[in-house]
């Protein structure tokens, strides 16, 4: 995906993402990586902020991320899903 991210050519984002998400990951995914968010602006994001309930209320990372049926990678730990 690393290469893909540097052409631009990366899947297509899911559908099933919401507007927040789909803002978040085409910002992370910028070509240009001074002009990708930091760690603090992701966390802060309406994408993460509004989510965190669900991580802290002990549901696990599979109904976070759905794109892996898409081609999209797990970015949890194999433990959690």
């Amino acid at each position: 995906m690393f290469a893909q991210v540097l052409k631009g050519t990366y899947p297509a984002i899911p559908s099933s993402f919401s507007r927040d998400l789909v803002d978040l990951v085409r910002e992370c995914l910028d070509q240009a990586p001074e002009r990708r968010p930091t760690v603090s602006k992701i966390l802060a994001s309406p994408a993460v902020t509004s989510r965190m309930h669900l991580v802290n209320g002990g549901v696990s990372g599979a109904g976070l991320l759905r794109g892996r049926s898409a081609g999209w990678p797990c970015l949890l730990p194999a433990r959690c899903c």
